[in-house]
């Protein structure tokens, strides 16, 4: 009895050690492994916030309101803070993603209210485009 316990604690803990634990965020590597190739729509739970296209090398495509799309790209700037950059100008944002059952989650670094944007939905498609292109 006592080895099969024994063993089932070892088990237990070489199964943690492999997977990310919830509360903690993802580094840039597992972010790139999950999104590229991937179009994501963030959202609150309810309502869509917007849709981003991950496409390799870190580039990436943000469709806006106006059914425009801003091309930039994303990178690591600390560990687990991702952070975007768009050929509009703007200043960069950054986030800490995390990884759970139901998908990825996002928290802006600016945000110290704990909210989290959802992953509503994701597909290998392209966004849909419909308005001038914003960036090179």
């Amino acid at each position: 009895m006592t080895r099969q316990l024994l063993a089932l604690v070892v088990c237990a803990g070489a199964l943690c050690m492999g997977a990310a634990r919830a509360d903690q965020p993802i580094d840039g590597a597992r972010f790139g492994a999950l999104v590229t190739g991937r179009t994501i729509s963030w959202g609150d739970g309810s309502d869509l916030y917007g849709q981003e296209q991950y496409l390799p090398g870190g580039r990436v495509k943000w469709l806006v309101p106006d059914g425009s799309c801003k091309l930039g790209h994303w990178w690591e700037d600390a560990p687990g803070l991702i952070c975007f950059g768009y050929e509009d100008g703007g200043a960069p944002a950054c986030w800490r993603f995390f990884e759970g059952a139901a998908g990825l989650k996002a928290q802006s670094a600016d945000d110290n209210t704990g909210f989290l944007w959802s992953e509503m939905g994701n597909s290998d498609q392209p966004l849909a485009c419909t308005g001038p292109m914003i960036g090179v």
